[in-house]
């Protein structure tokens, strides 16, 4: 699970205790109980939903010296793998038509246009042309 999916979890139904103790009524007490686990289920569902369809696309540069990782749902992030195994850096994010996956599909082209420039030309979905990103990432030396 998620650390912002757990954190609001735990917010929503620590407010719930709260408010429980502090209102007498019960209708209104299971009102907000009511409320709170409709909102909780909603967030576990949208959380399902983002995170159903994950993909991972890795790739290098020509030279082999630079790795890079695509992890895909709705929307693609493009990530460095840098020497530090704990660290990648965000390069960019690429928004598909509802969700279509070009990475995980293959509907893609990589052009490596100067030492640190990548050009990443993608479908946007199944149907459309080809939109180009340039990309500018950092040499490992």
């Amino acid at each position: 699970m998620e650390i912002s999916l757990f954190l609001t979890i735990l917010v929503i139904i620590s407010g719930l205790v709260v408010l429980s103790q502090s209102i007498k009524d019960i209708v209104i007490k299971r009102l907000f109980i009511t409320i709170g686990v409709v909102i909780i289920f909603m967030k576990i569902f949208s959380h399902w939903i983002t995170y159903d369809r994950l993909e991972y696309t890795h790739f290098t540069s020509p030279d082999g010296k630079e790795e890079f990782l695509v992890i895909e749902s709705y929307v693609s992030e493009l990530y460095q793998i840098t020497k530090n195994p704990f660290l990648i850096e965000h390069l960019s994010t690429i928004r598909g038509y509802r969700g279509f996956q070009p990475f995980h599909r293959g509907s893609y082209q990589l052009e490596w246009i100067d030492p640190n420039t990548l050009k990443v030309s993608y479908l946007k979905k199944s149907t459309s042309g080809y939109i180009d990103v340039l990309i500018e990432y950092k040499k490992e030396k």
